[in-house]
């Protein structure tokens, strides 16, 4: 079973951004590794959701159906970003 607590470290950095200190700033390389923190800490709960979700199913198939999930997104079918879709070529 995957660990889904978040590192304490990324933790007390987020806290950080919380304050308003400005000298408790972080720089990009701290940023970049807290949203890569959380990052798989989404995909490990998603991973678990389905297993939760699916527990008669063999491995591979929930894998199969997390990977069909990050492809597809069906929350999200244009992404994440705001604006209008552009087609995909």
């Amino acid at each position: 079973m995957e660990n889904l607590k978040m590192p304490s470290s990324a933790y007390q950095r987020l806290r950080g951004l919380m304050d308003d200190d400005p000298s408790k700033t972080l720089s990009v390389g701290e940023k970049l590794k807290i949203a890569i923190q959380l990052s798989e800490l989404g995909i490990a709960m998603k991973k678990q959701q389905i297993r939760n979700q699916n527990p008669l199913l063999r491995f591979a198939q929930q894998r199969e159906m997390f990977e069909e999930w990050l492809l597809r997104r069906p929350t999200s079918p244009f992404g994440d970003s705001s604006g209008r879709p552009r087609p995909t070529i």
